[in-house]
Formats: C-alpha cells, structure tokens, sequence
C-alpha cells in the first residue's frame, strides 16, 4: 500500500482497521476489474463497431463474449450519454445475430 493510500486508509475511522482494510481492497480489486476509463472508451467503443459490423457477433469468439465486452464498457464510470447509446446500440446488434 503506498503512503497516499495509506493515509487515506487510516483516516477512514471510526471504522475498525479490519472494516476500512476490508473496503480498500474491496475497492482495489473493483477499480482492476474495470477494463476501461472514460479517457479511451471511445477507441474501445470504436473498436466493438468495427470488429462488431466487420464479423457480426458470431465472428472467432461467441456472442456472450461481445456481450460481455459491452457490457464492461457500459460499467464505465463517467459514461457520456452518446457513448451510452453507442455501447446500447451494440447490445441491440448482438441480440440480433
């Protein structure tokens, strides 16, 4: 845990240390899980188009893995609304194929 965090860390009481540990590593292995941030979702939204419109949903990999693709790039905090209808329009394309 670097010294930022840390601080962070101890200043989160009146939690007990095993609560506030608990939630930094909840919120580490949350933060890793996400794939994408708003600063290259539109490359990545670009991507899914193309690959999407060039191969369809049943290209080299199966349909729940663009689905599932999508899906993470929907979980993207900070999400623009256009980016939004986008990822939205690339579920309603998979759900067809």
């Amino acid at each position: 845990m670097n010294r930022a965090a840390r601080c962070v860390f101890l200043r989160s009481a009146p939690r007990s240390f095993e609560t506030a540990f608990a939630l930094y590593v909840m919120n580490t292995l949350i933060a890793a899980a996400r794939p994408y941030n708003v600063s290259h979702l539109d490359s990545a939204i670009q991507h899914l188009e193309q690959v999407l419109n060039l191969e369809g949903a049943n290209s080299l990999f199966s349909k729940t893995y663009w689905h599932a693709r999508v899906v993470q790039a929907l979980e993207t905090p900070g999400l623009a609304p256009c980016q939004q209808m986008r990822l939205e329009r690339l579920l309603d394309r998979i759900a067809r194929s």
